[in-house]
């Protein structure tokens, strides 16, 4: 077993209900060869007295107290830059891990050398702890652990987006992380989508099938649609979709467009949804969708992301029917 041991990065911006959970998974591990880094992004007055008990009870806990809010891929480049240990493993406030988790990381980067990232497999809870199954991608694209080789993983960006849905669970060696560079700081929402990306266009990356964490699903993480947030997501996923187009593993794909489309056509939806929305009041909101709808355009084409939009009706009617979380691209 490697004994070059792991640096945990806890990124935090209060959320102190779940706090608890995700630190006491960390001390529960069956492999103790690590260190775990709060990483306090100017938190509140009673997130900060609720840690600072932490590195009295083990030595091996951190804090590092941002003297103002970064946001998050700010807050996890800096902390990084404090790691000790060879081995990174990002952990977001609200999931937990279980208690198998490092120890299966760590075999799975010694049976599998060249991977250069690992992407978990996990269950899904609510805010009560909850199991709520798994992701269905894991079932339509990682029946099994894989190893994905470039002209595999890129594709699949393409196709299904961050697949693996969360930043929780990426485990590289810090020699990835300063050879690539850190997280891209001016992204608030895709930024861990293109760093993705950049490890997969050149090295393959390992996705489990073996459960070692809870993702929790909760109210609280819910992104409000609102006219900042919009225009980031809209502007950040199109950079990372004309980013991927370009890539020679896509390139001459057949179906990149349509895929490129399938990836619009949900920010496209969250448009149309604004615009005729009895919360629509202001003339300038008008003006806004239609600045959104001209980014969309320049990416995919509206009458190719309009078709996809179309295309999944009946699957966002049925995951609306029936809690289904999955809309799948096209084949």
């Amino acid at each position: 077993m490697n004994k070059s041991g792991i640096s945990i990065i806890l990124p935090v911006y209060n959320r102190i209900k779940f706090l608890e959970q995700a630190i006491n998974s960390v001390l529960k591990q069956t492999y103790q060869h690590w260190e775990l880094i709060i990483a306090d992004d100017n938190s509140d007055s009673e997130t900060r007295a609720f840690l600072n008990k932490y590195p009295i009870l083990d030595r091996r806990i951190k804090i590092y107290r941002n003297p103002k809010n970064l946001g998050l891929f700010a807050n996890l480049n800096k902390a990084i830059s404090n790691a000790e240990n060879d081995y990174l493993f990002i952990l977001c406030s609200d999931d937990y891990l279980l208690p198998n988790c490092l120890q299966t990381f760590l075999e799975f980067q010694e049976e599998y050398p060249s991977a250069k990232l690992i992407l978990p497999f996990f269950n899904l809870v609510d805010s009560e702890g909850n199991n709520l199954g798994h992701s269905i991608y894991f079932e339509k694209i990682i029946p099994k652990t894989v190893l994905l080789p470039p002209h595999e993983s890129v594709p699949l960006l393409l196709k299904y987006g961050s697949f693996n849905g969360t930043i929780t669970g990426f485990f590289f060696n810090k020699i990835v992380f300063h050879e690539l560079g850190g997280f891209n700081e001016n992204w608030k929402q895709c930024s861990d989508w293109e760093w993705l990306y950049r490890v997969a266009k050149d090295s393959p990356i390992l996705v489990s099938r073996i459960s070692t964490m809870n993702i929790r699903r909760h109210k609280e993480q819910l992104t409000q649609q609102n006219a900042q947030t919009m225009i980031v997501s809209v502007s950040e996923t199109s950079q990372i979709i004309k980013l991927l187009l370009s890539d020679n593993y896509l390139r001459d794909n057949p179906l990149a467009n349509r895929w490129a489309a399938f990836q619009m056509q949900s920010l496209l939806f969250v448009v149309f949804k604004s615009m005729f929305s009895r919360k629509l009041i202001f003339f300038s909101d008008w003006k806004q969708n239609f600045a959104l709808m001209k980014i969309v355009h320049e990416t995919t084409g509206l009458p190719s992301t309009l078709f996809e939009m179309f295309r999944v009706l009946p699957q966002r009617l049925n995951k609306k029917l029936k809690n289904n979380s999955f809309i799948f691209p096209p084949e």
